[in-house]
């Protein structure tokens, strides 16, 4: 019997020191986290970063003739860590394909925003803003003022051939059909669809009919 009682101390003994030693061991384990934590405290103690009040801001960019680098350091502009902010990047004029960099790395689309003067600068030709980064926008001098020229040195051209004594201006054309495809652009990407782009091509089509009359003959060769 007493044998019994015996084996039984030595049981509850090593459960019992085995048992403690588990913990010991854990302690231990957890000593490198406990150090980090007590080190990391007095930061944790700091108050939030951002309170919910901070105003919003805009980050203006002025570029010309930068499309070596201009991608990068947008991107690096939208990685700030702010509650609200934007980036505005405004093209003086480039022509070295500053905007065409722009336009493809984030899908820029012509954005019809009412400018307030408010300081005296140069005329803002278009606004576009960005797909993916909704806080881009990107203000051009030139952006659509190379697409209007072309237009009105054609535009010149026929108003010599078919109408010399209109009395529109070639250049309120030429802004006219660029406004026009601008604009069906704009639609057809909001319809999901190419539809009312190729409806709005044809009334312009018509229209330019109007200004430019031809010749009998050569309006039935064209009907035919």
């Amino acid at each position: 019997m007493s044998y019994v009682v015996s084996a039984i101390e030595w049981f509850f003994l090593a459960y019992f020191v085995l048992f403690n030693a588990g913990y010991i061991s854990l302690n231990l384990m957890a000593l490198p986290t406990l150090r980090r934590k007590i080190a990391l405290r007095p930061v944790e103690d700091l108050p939030a970063v951002y309170s919910g009040l901070e105003p919003p801001v805009s980050l203006l960019v002025p570029v010309r003739n930068a499309q070596a680098g201009i991608e990068a350091s947008v991107r690096s502009l939208l990685q700030l860590d702010y509650p609200q902010y934007e980036v505005v990047v405004i093209d003086d004029g480039s022509d070295d394909g500053t905007l065409a960099t722009l336009q493809r790395a984030f899908e820029l689309e012509a954005f019809p925003e009412a400018m307030w003067r408010r300081l005296p600068s140069k005329e803002v030709r278009a606004v576009f803003q960005s797909s993916t980064h909704p806080n881009l926008r990107v203000a051009c001098q030139r952006a659509l003022n190379s697409h209007i020229d072309t237009l009105t040195r054609d535009v010149v051209l026929a108003k010599e051939l078919y109408a010399p004594d209109a009395a529109w201006t070639a250049e309120s054309v030429g802004t006219f059909i660029q406004a026009v495809l601008q604009g069906s652009f704009i639609f057809a990407k909001a319809h999901q669809g190419p539809e009312v782009a190729h409806a709005n091509i044809e009334h312009l089509r018509r229209y330019l009919d109007l200004l430019f009359p031809r010749a009998p003959k050569e309006q039935d060769r064209r009907a035919a």
